[in-house]
């Protein structure tokens, strides 16, 4: 998406104006389309110039430009990470019922018979 200015009237986004077109819809859904567009960084607000972008529209930020695959790949790098602290504290709560076990296993093998 080229830059393009948004306004709070929808009838007066360029923004809006754009998706509608693209997507042949109307203005409720064009605005749905550019919010979740926004929320998943697919569009990005470029401060210098008020207005905004596709994520791969020039210009580029710092460091070369961003294309939905990146985008895609630090969102699964987050995931992974999110994942593996998951993994961690499941491993953690399993061994501390193993331990239990043992424990109740040597507490009963202990008992007296009557």
């Amino acid at each position: 998406m080229p830059q393009l200015s948004n306004d709070r009237d929808q009838s007066k986004s360029q923004v809006i104006a754009y998706i509608r077109e693209k997507m042949n819809c109307d203005y409720s859904k064009a605005a749905s389309i550019f919010m979740t567009g926004r929320k998943s960084g697919v569009m990005l607000f470029d401060s210098m110039n008020r207005k905004w972008r596709g994520c791969n529209t020039s210009p580029a930020p710092v460091g070369g430009e961003i294309t939905y695959a990146t985008i895609a790949i630090e969102k699964l790098k987050k995931d992974n990470i999110r994942m593996e602290k998951i993994i961690l504290n499941n491993a953690i709560c399993l061994e501390n019922l193993i331990e239990k076990c043992h424990s109740l296993e040597k507490k009963i093998c202990e008992k007296p018979n009557k």
